[in-house]
Formats: C-alpha cells, structure tokens, sequence
C-alpha cells in the first residue's frame, strides 16, 4: 500500500496543477472573485477580485487520486470530507454573490458542521472492530458516547481552525500539505492503508494548489477548501490509533484557535484591550512588520517541526 500511497499523491499534484489554470479562468469569467473582510490588515484590500473557491482543485485531485489508489474504503473519509467542501462552496458562493463578506450566518454555518460532525461520528458507531482499539473511533464504537461528544467537538473544532489559518498566500495549502504528508506517515507505520493513500492524496492535492496559490496568490482556496482539510484532519485524528501525535500534527491549527480565542475572550473581558495587534496570530506578525511571504514560510517550518514530532512520537513508540 506505501507505494500505492506514493503514487497517489504524484497523481494527485499533477491533477490539481493541471486543473488550475482552467479553474482559475472559469472563476474569472464566473466573477467568484474575493471579497476581503473588514477584520484583515488593509494591505489585503489589494487581493479583493482574487478568484475564491480553489479548494475544488485540491479536493477534485485528491478524491480522484484516492479513489484510484484506495478504492471504494476510501469512501469511509471522502464522504465525509466532501460534505464539507460542499458547505463550504455554499458560503463562498453567497458571498461572491452578494458582493461582500456575508454568507453562511455563523449559527448556520456552525449548525452545518455540528451535522455533519454528528453523521461522521454516528457513522463510526456501526463499524465494530474495524478500527483500532485504541483510537477514537475504537472506543466511539464500542459504545463510549463521551468519546463521541468529544469526537463532535474536535471535528467542528479543527474545522473551523483550518478556516482561521486560510489567511495568507500559500499558508493554510502549506501547512495542510505538510501536515497530511506526516499523517501518511504515521498511517504507514500503523499499517492503515486507506488512511495513508487519503492523506497523500490530499497531501498532493495541496501541494498542486500551492502552484497558483503561493504568494502572490492566483487564487484562494476559500471555505470550499479550508472546511474540507479541516474535516480531512479531524477524521484522521479520530481513526488513528496515536491521537497525541495527531494532536502535535495539528499545532498550527490549534495555534492559531487559541491565539484567536485569547484576543476575543481578553477584548471582552478587558472592555476592548488586545493581547494581539490581530488575531489570528498570522495577522499579528503582518502587523510587527514581518512580510507576508516569510510569515508562511516560518509556519511552514513550525509546521514541519511539529509534523516531525508527531511522526517521531509514533515511531519511538514502536520501537520502544
């Protein structure tokens, strides 16, 4: 299955980077081009008409790719993943639609991955014995509802992280391709097969995407592809049997929550005082100075360190 993995993410990257010229020129013509939101650095106003949804070519690629090389198992996350993407195109079409930074309300669009959450993780409840014991999945099946409470609350989570990160050139399309290439790892070593050609895949995907997306960007990847990764992580997380490494895996993500968390709990708290200039902390660093393009690259390589210590974790614990 490794090599089959492999190949899946060649034929992955080579898919989204033959579909993006065509991708980017529809939505040109289509006029799905970015509205910038009011809570940015002003230095995005000049990205306002950049193409949006460009998730689709990092998710055509990787479920086409999946699908070759994982066959119909890998339904068990593409679906799932796809969903997903779908509520994110909503969003992202009701905004290039309306002309500004207004789709989905928050409560319908959280409403909507709660549902979802709720289906993935009710799905995993009919698959006794088919995932480790020792992961979520595991124990969701074999009847442990707080699991499954807690499984709900990581999906809508991580979710909603990959959406925060989405905010510079290349970064969200970075770190996700990093952070999929070491869960194929670690699927590797767990002997997942499925698992590790999805998250090549998706891997691939992402890095075809970063051909037209990195900085300066030709196209965003809009909801439509940040609500998927994000989903894409937490199905991973929740049927792998080394959770903690996901957990390292996901650092940036989780970074990125927590900064944006502590800003708007401390605003509210302090009567408008800031810990951050911005938050997410992407946007603090644009702030102090630093430029765009060497923010991306410093997460990229946090995201590489914590991607290494999650696959090193899981592999000191094989061989310990």
């Amino acid at each position: 299955m490794g090599n089959d993995a492999m190949l899946a993410g060649v034929l992955a990257f080579l898919i989204s980077v033959a579909a993006g010229p065509r991708a980017i020129t529809r939505f040109h013509r289509l006029k799905y081009g970015q509205t910038i939101s009011e809570d940015v650095p002003e230095r995005h106003r000049a990205k306002a008409g950049t193409p949006t949804m460009g998730g689709v070519i990092i998710l055509g690629g990787a479920a086409i790719a999946a699908l070759i090389f994982g066959g119909l198992a890998s339904l068990r996350y593409l679906w799932v993943i796809l969903a997903h993407a779908a509520l994110g195109f909503l969003d992202d079409y009701l905004i290039v639609r309306r002309g500004k930074s207004l789709g989905l309300r928050a409560r319908e669009k959280l409403t909507g991955q709660i549902m979802l959450a709720i289906f993935f993780v009710v799905s995993l409840s009919f698959q006794p014995g088919s995932h480790p014991a020792s992961s979520w999945a595991g124990m969701i099946s074999a009847g442990n509802w707080l699991m499954a409470f807690l499984a709900v609350v990581w999906m809508v989570g991580i979710s909603n992280a990959a959406n925060l990160t989405d905010g510079l050139d290349g970064l969200a399309g970075g770190v996700s391709a990093i952070g999929a290439a070491a869960c194929g790892l670690v699927a590797l070593a767990s002997a997942q097969g499925t698992s590790q050609v999805v998250s090549w895949s998706i891997s691939g995907g992402c890095l075809g995407f970063l051909w037209y997306n990195a900085h300066p960007a030709r196209i965003f990847m809009g909801d439509t592809g940040s609500l998927a990764l994000g989903a894409y992580f937490a199905t991973v997380m929740l049927t792998s049997p080394h959770p903690a490494a996901m957990v390292a895996i996901n650092f940036i993500f989780l970074a990125e929550t927590v900064t944006w968390l502590m800003q708007v709990g401390y605003f509210k708290l302090s009567g408008g005082r800031r810990i951050f200039r911005m938050a997410p902390i992407h946007h603090h660093f644009e702030l102090v100075g630093w430029p765009e393009p060497q923010i991306v690259a410093r997460f990229w390589i946090a995201a590489a360190v914590s991607g290494g210590i999650g696959v090193w974790m899981v592999w000191r614990w094989m061989a310990g």
